[in-house]
Order: structure tokens, then C-alpha cells, then sequence
């Protein structure tokens, strides 16, 4: 015997409703391990920040924690802050759009700025090297400790951690240049916010002191699944009609 279509509609608001119910469900504190905070060897040249290699743990507590990577168990994350201590143990970790308790400026809340997740979400997708290149500017090199390092202080400058005036690497004055062209007008960042780009709120797992906050790339947000869930919904109904 077959659904009705009125049965069918309910089934697809309930999976819907569900979807929903396991967001809610999952926003409590996950942790995240550093197994290398100095990833790219960034320390033989004086490094103090990322990339930073991190391993999920309960990574279903955050939505997306894990994603980049997911098949080593690891993805490469940068700090946002730049005045609380990091190293290679495991720390709770909560998702948020901005930096909080911490940080030498910006606030608190620290919104998290546009022009960093622009090159995150390059650095991920593994394309930032191109964008310099494309627009004439320094090399970037992934696996190498300067461009690491250039990085890192260009998230640092935008984020007010930092001030322009102290990094002297050509090549992240030349990655806030790109950040900058990405968020004008025109740009191909331009009108994205964050993106799928959200701050992990670090703490210590036994005094609860406030850490580095780390960045993170999540997958497709739940308001647009929702949306697909509802044009699925909206392509049955309307074939239906078709068929009456």
C-alpha cells in the first residue's frame, strides 16, 4: 500500500524536523587535540603561531569538526588570537562565528573577520598558492615554514592582534593585499561574510582557561539543507500535480 501524499508531506517535514533536533543536540563542547603545534617546522625560524595540526575528538558535538581532512583524521588550523598559549595536548573546543575571552583587540566578542576566512577557505581548498600567483604576488609554498609563518601574521593583522606595521615578510603584506582585493567591491569574496568558516573557542580541559582560538571549516550549513529538504519537498508536490 502506498503513502498518500499528504503522509508523504509529513515524512519529509519530520526528517526535516529531525535534522534539526540533531543540531540542537550536537552544539555541546567537543575537543580538539594538537598533535603539532608547529606543523610546517615554523619553529626553526622563530614561528610563535600555525598551521597547527589538530585531530578531532567527539567531533559529532561540533558540526563539521573534522571535515577538513577527515580521512587522515586531521586538518591544519591557524590561531586567531595571538596572546594565549597553545601546545600539543587536547583542549575543549567550542564552535562559534567569533573569537571570545581572549585576544589583544577586536573586542569580546571578536567577530571573525571576512578576509580571514577568505584565505582560510583557500588554504584549505588548497588554491591559495594560485591566487597569489594569478595576481603577481609572492609565492606561497604549502609545506614551508615562512609562508606558514606569512600566513599566520596576516590573519593576525586582520583580526587586530597584531599591527601591519610590525610583519615584515613581503609575502603576508602581499596575502593581506589579495584579503583586501577578495572582500572589495567586485572581489570574489565580496557580499560572503564568513562563509562556512567558524572559530573553535579553546579552553583548558581541567581549569577551564581560556586558549587560542582555532579555526575551522564546517560543511554545508544547516539552514541550506533545510532548503534542500524543502525544494525536494516542493519537485514531489509539484510532479504530483503534474500527475493528477
Amino acid at each position: 500500500m502506498g503513502f498518500s501524499l499528504s503522509k508523504k508531506s509529513g515524512m519529509l517535514f519530520g526528517l526535516a524536523a529531525s535534522i534539526v533536533l540533531t543540531a540542537a543536540a550536537s552544539a555541546g563542547p567537543a575537543q580538539l587535540q594538537i598533535t603539532n603545534d608547529h606543523a610546517w617546522d615554523q619553529n626553526t625560524i622563530g614561528g610563535t603561531g600555525g598551521p597547527f595540526e589538530a585531530r578531532p575528538i567527539n567531533q559529532g558535538a561540533v558540526e563539521g569538526l573534522g571535515q577538513n581532512g577527515a580521512q587522515a583524521g586531521t586538518y591544519l588550523s591557524f590561531c586567531v588570537e595571538f596572546n594565549e598559549p597553545i601546545g600539543q595536548r587536547t583542549y575543549n573546543a567550542v564552535q562559534n562565528t567569533a573569537s571570545i575571552n581572549g585576544g589583544v583587540g577586536g573586542g569580546n566578542p571578536d567577530p571573525l573577520d571576512a578576509r580571514t576566512a577568505f584565505l582560510f577557505t583557500a588554504f584549505l581548498k588548497g588554491n591559495l598558492a594560485t591566487k597569489l600567483a594569478d595576481a603577481g604576488l609572492e609565492a606561497f609554498t604549502y609545506g614551508d615554514a615562512a609562508s606558514g609563518i606569512a600566513l599566520q601574521d596576516a590573519i593576525w593583522v586582520i583580526e587586530e592582534e597584531i599591527d601591519a606595521g610590525d610583519v615584515t615578510s613581503q609575502l603576508a603584506t602581499d596575502i593581506l593585499a589579495l584579503a583586501d582585493t577578495a572582500v572589495a567591491s567586485g572581489g570574489e569574496w565580496f557580499g560572503k561574510g564568513i562563509g562556512s568558516v567558524r572559530v573553535l573557542n579553546m579552553t583548558d580541559t581541567k581549569d577551564g582557561s581560556a586558549k587560542q582560538d582555532q579555526l575551522i571549516l564546517i560543511p554545508l550549513p544547516m539552514t541550506a539543507m533545510l532548503g534542500l529538504v524543502g525544494l525536494i519537498g516542493v519537485g514531489y508536490i509539484t510532479r504530483r500535480r503534474m500527475m493528477a
